[in-house]
């Protein structure tokens, strides 16, 4: 079977009418403005994604040195599982704080997956148009 014959087949199978004009043509450019809002979303989440890790990367150190720290002023003849505990009540703020960072990273990364998966949709949308287009005008 030729790939136009496929095509055609596919098309009558999925009820996908091949007119020429206007409607292929609005679909052509929605795909389009789709495909240009959808690479703006993701070039804004990765810069977005990237300052995330930044702050991250802070958050991380600034908790880590405030657990150090506080664990050095503990009462050194307290047990170690005590130091440790007054050092986790000390730096619960830096700890939030932590957290809050590494939750917004993640929360990024969905979103980066989400909008590439999206973008790949739409792309395989924008090829299935133009491969319309191209048996429309072909035929």
């Amino acid at each position: 079977m030729s790939r136009k014959e496929y095509q055609r087949k596919y098309y009558a199978e999925h009820k996908i009418e091949c007119t020429r004009g206007n409607k292929s043509m609005t679909d052509i450019i929605t795909v389009k403005n789709d495909l240009d809002r959808l690479s703006r979303s993701l070039q804004k989440t990765a810069i977005d994604y990237a300052k995330a890790r930044y702050k991250l990367s802070q958050e991380t150190v600034n908790y880590q040195l405030a657990y150090a720290l506080a664990f050095t002023e503990t009462d050194h003849s307290a047990r170690v599982d005590d130091r440790k505990y007054q050092a986790t009540l000390e730096t619960q703020e830096r700890y939030s704080d932590y957290l809050m960072a590494e939750a917004e990273v993640d929360s990024l990364k969905q979103t980066l997956r989400t909008l590439e998966s999206v973008l790949n949709s739409t792309q395989t949308l924008a090829s299935l148009l133009r491969d319309e287009m191209h048996m429309v005008y072909t035929n």
